[in-house]
């Protein structure tokens, strides 16, 4: 392959997380320590601004803008989605060629392979060489091939200790023999539910939550459960989200949301008044809650992707996690081709459900713990934490 000299170009696309922004800045980082390289932009508002040429000069920032990406959530160059034709990305193709940009590394999430195949087939077609490195940002912990997403830790850190904080305040009012129900509205991802488990510290902890509803749903279970569970702790919290399915596939809730129906059948089988608590704005990552293991992952997999595409010329790949068999928690950074991950899925194994299908085992526990270990601490101004702005 031709040694290539021009300038970079980052982009943003699709679904934020509490890491995109730590990948951009540690990518800024890089690819300024290699002389191939002459300017790097960033792509201004997703597709939409690689469809119009918005690039903005990222080597003119601050650079303590860019140190504080590190604690920035979301997508700070902006990561809209907009609806293309192929004969858009031909004129995406001619932008990149008229602003000789020679290196594209886009942050996104699972939709941004099939873009990054377009951007690719697009230059190629018009015989604009140039290399492209996807590193992929997946809270839902859905993209295929590696260990866990990027972004996923974070999450997960976030839910959890958002539940634990949402039973503190509800049970400090509660009576003996309560229960609670906390539903994430509209959560229908198992990895994200069974996240919550991460509450309990580990799978044999008497905290909550003590049942997790994250995909299947058996009435007879939960007041079998709820049962026990008041008798052992003296309370019963519940976790669930998305959708309750039969084991034929088959919606049980109706008309209710998943909290409302659990709410009911407890009623109905218990003199008690449940509490429901449906937490809305579950997603918003905040940066108070940024794994270190996450950030730290983030930042090699950015460096590791400025080497492949500087040092070994390597184009069309994805940055992946791969771990090892050892004891102590340790992945290594690797990569794909991007051509390999389209139409894939992490399925959520079913091996790591206790028999009842109501809680994770200690699998999961092993798998995802580490995942959210070490903190990253943002600057305070006035009181207030600061976070990055680009100009």
């Amino acid at each position: 392959m031709t040694e290539l000299s021009g300038n970079v170009l980052l982009m943003q696309l699709g679904r934020p997380s509490a890491l995109m922004n730590v990948g951009l800045s540690a990518l800024i980082n890089s690819v300024l320590n290699y002389d191939v390289v002459e300017d790097v932009y960033g792509c201004v508002d997703g597709l939409g601004g690689l469809m119009t040429g918005n690039f903005m000069d990222l080597a003119a920032q601050q650079q303590k803008n860019i140190s504080n990406l590190s604690f920035t959530p979301g997508a700070a160059l902006g990561s809209r989605m907009v609806e293309y034709s192929d004969e858009d990305f031909g004129k995406v193709a001619s932008i990149l060629a008229d602003k000789n940009i020679r290196f594209i590394f886009v942050l996104g999430d699972e939709e941004s392979i099939t873009y990054c195949l377009s951007i690719g087939e697009a230059v190629a077609k018009i015989g604009h060489e140039m290399r492209l490195m996807l590193i992929p940002f997946s809270a839902d912990n859905a993209l295929p091939l590696t260990d866990h997403c990027l972004g996923y830790g974070s999450l997960i850190k976030h839910v959890s200790s958002m539940f634990t904080s949402v039973v503190v305040d509800t049970q400090s009012t509660q009576s003996s023999g309560s229960v609670t129900v906390v539903e994430l509205n509209g959560c229908d991802n198992v990895w994200v539910l069974c996240g919550i488990a991460l509450a309990k510290k580990h799978p044999d902890s008497s905290m909550a939550p003590h049942l997790i509803f994250a995909d299947l749903f058996d009435e007879q279970t939960l007041v079998k459960k709820v049962h026990e569970c008041i008798h052992s702790n003296g309370s019963c919290v519940i976790a669930t989200g998305g959708a309750l399915k039969n084991r034929s596939g088959g919606n049980v809730a109706g008309n209710r949301t998943p909290g409302q129906h659990i709410k009911f059948i407890i009623e109905a089988n218990f003199e008690i008044d449940v509490d429901l608590v449906i937490l809305n704005d579950w997603r918003q990552t905040s940066c108070m809650t940024i794994s270190g293991t996450d950030s730290a992952e983030t930042v090699s997999c950015a460096k590791r992707a400025a080497e492949l595409v500087f040092e070994n010329m390597s184009s069309g790949k994805m940055m992946i996690l791969l771990r090892s068999d050892s004891q102590k928690y340790n992945c290594e950074v690797s990569c794909v081709d991007i051509s390999n991950a389209i139409g894939k899925k992490k399925d959520f194994p079913t091996a790591w459900y206790n028999n009842d299908e109501i809680a994770v085992d200690v699998s999961f526990f092993k798998y995802a713990s580490p995942l959210i270990v070490g903190e990253v601490y943002p600057t305070y101004d006035s009181g207030v934490y600061t976070l990055a702005k680009f100009r």
